[in-house]
C-alpha cells in the first residue's frame, strides 16, 4: 500500500481532517495513499455525534486509502488500524504496561483514553475509499469528558515532536493493513483479542438507551464482540454499543 511514502497535506485549521478528506474525493480520484493533516480541528468528529477535542500539540490525521482487498473484509479494517496505532503509541512508550485496545478501536492506558479512531468508507461501482480518521493526544490531552483521558508527554514525561509518530504511525498502517491484502485475517483478530480491553471481565454498556451488564467473552472473526449477558452469548457490530469506563 506505500502508506508510508504517501502524499501529505497538511493544514493549519480545519473543521475536521475527514470532512476535509470528503470534500477533496467529491473534486477528484485519488490513486494512492494520502494524508491530511491538521494542526487544529474546529470540529473534530467522533464515533456517532461525539465531538473529538483538537487542541494544537496532537495529532489529527486522516488517511484517504484507495481500497485495494476484498470489501468482504471491511469490517477487518477497524482491528488493523487500531493494532497499527497501538504499536505506533508502544514504539514512543517503550512498552505495552497498561496499554489496551477498547473495542472497537479506542486505545486506553490505564483506562484513559490516548487515542480515537473514525474510519468513514465510500464505496461506488467505481472506486472505493477508506477514510481512516486518526486522533492520538500527544502533548496534551482534553479534560471536563464523561471519560479520563490520557497523553504521551504525560506517561513519558516529555514533549514529543508530531512528526516521528506520523512516520511511526504510517510504518504500522503499512504493515498491519499489508496483512488484510495477504488474508491473515485471523491473525490480526488473535494479535487484537490479546490486547483487547477488560476481556473476560464485567463491562457496563450502552446498547441503544437500553443499560447492560456483561462479560466480555471474545472478538469473533468477522470483528464483532461477544458479550455474555445472564448466561446468553449476544454479538455486537460496531456503532451498536458504546462502553461506560
Amino acid at each position: 500500500m506505500d502508506i508510508k511514502n504517501g502524499e501529505i497535506i497538511n493544514l493549519k485549521q480545519v473543521d475536521s481532517t475527514n470532512s476535509e478528506a470528503q470534500r477533496l474525493l467529491r473534486k477528484k480520484k485519488i490513486s494512492t495513499p494520502l494524508w491530511i493533516i491538521a494542526d487544529e480541528q474546529t470540529s473534530g468528529k467522533g464515533r456517532g455525534e461525539k465531538k473529538w477535542i483538537s487542541s494544537k500539540g496532537n495529532l489529527f490525521a486522516s488517511l484517504i486509502l484507495p481500497i485495494s482487498f476484498d470489501i468482504k473484509n471491511l469490517p477487518i479494517l477497524s482491528c488493523a488500524v487500531s493494532l497499527a496505532t497501538f504499536e505506533c503509541i508502544k514504539y514512543f512508550k517503550k512498552d505495552d504496561h497498561f496499554l489496551k485496545i477498547k473495542w472497537p478501536n479506542d486505545i486506553l492506558f490505564n483506562d484513559s483514553k490516548l487515542s480515537g479512531i473514525l474510519i468513514e468508507n465510500s464505496l461506488s461501482t467505481d472506486l472505493n475509499y477508506s477514510i481512516i480518521g486518526i486522533g492520538i493526544n500527544v502533548n496534551s490531552s482534553p479534560s471536563k469528558l464523561d471519560h479520563s483521558t490520557s497523553s504521551l508527554k504525560s506517561i513519558i514525561g516529555e514533549e514529543i515532536d508530531l512528526k516521528p509518530v506520523l512516520t511511526q504511525l504510517s510504518i504500522s498502517l503499512d504493515k498491519y493493513l499489508g496483512k488484510i491484502e495477504s488474508g491473515e485475517l485471523e491473525d490480526l483478530v488473535s494479535e487484537y483479542t490479546l490486547k483487547a480491553w477488560r476481556l473476560n471481565e464485567e463491562v457496563q454498556f450502552l446498547a441503544g438507551k437500553d443499560s447492560y451488564i456483561g462479560t466480555i467473552s471474545s472478538i469473533n472473526k468477522n470483528f464483532e464482540i461477544e458479550i455474555n449477558i445472564n448466561n446468553k452469548i449476544k454479538r455486537f457490530n460496531s456503532g451498536e454499543l458504546s462502553f461506560k469506563y
